[in-house]
């Protein structure tokens, strides 16, 4: 509703806060998510799944996520279901964002773990849904 935060003013600036949160939070949510069953168990992995959700889901979300957001405010992608599909494809570049500095080195072997861990691929896809989820449901209610 902008009309209305030309009234309330106010709104304009909680709405920046929101988002400005959903940039810092989002991202650890699927590790977080994951990590609860190893969590509850006392297994040290529950860390592991953290710091993978910050070293892959920042570096996707400020070098893609940032700029598909404005992109998504100015066409009017702003549903839930809008959020989900964007997170998912961002899921999808950050795994393969994993294996792009081996190609650019020429690195051999890249091909092979790109192949062997291609299952993990649908995973990597959830895992940016549920961050595209999470963002939305911080910063736009």
């Amino acid at each position: 509703m902008p009309e209305l935060e030309h009234f309330c003013p106010g709104r304009g600036i909680a709405r920046k806060i929101r988002t400005a949160v959903a940039l810092a939070v989002a991202p650890l949510i699927p590790g977080l998510l994951f990590s609860l069953p190893d969590l509850v168990q006392g297994d040290p992995m529950a860390r592991w799944y953290v710091e993978v959700s910050a070293k892959v889901g920042y570096p996707v979300t400020i070098v893609l996520g940032i700029p598909i957001y404005f992109l998504s405010k100015r066409k009017g992608w702003t549903r839930l279901a809008d959020y989900a599909l964007i997170g998912a494809l961002l899921g999808i570049a950050a795994y393969f964002s994993i294996f792009l500095p081996g190609f650019l080195l020429g690195a051999s072997g890249v091909t092979y773990a790109l192949g062997a861990t291609l299952a993990a691929l649908p995973i990597a896809a959830i895992c940016g849904a549920i961050a595209g989820i999470s963002f939305w449901l911080i910063a736009k209610t």
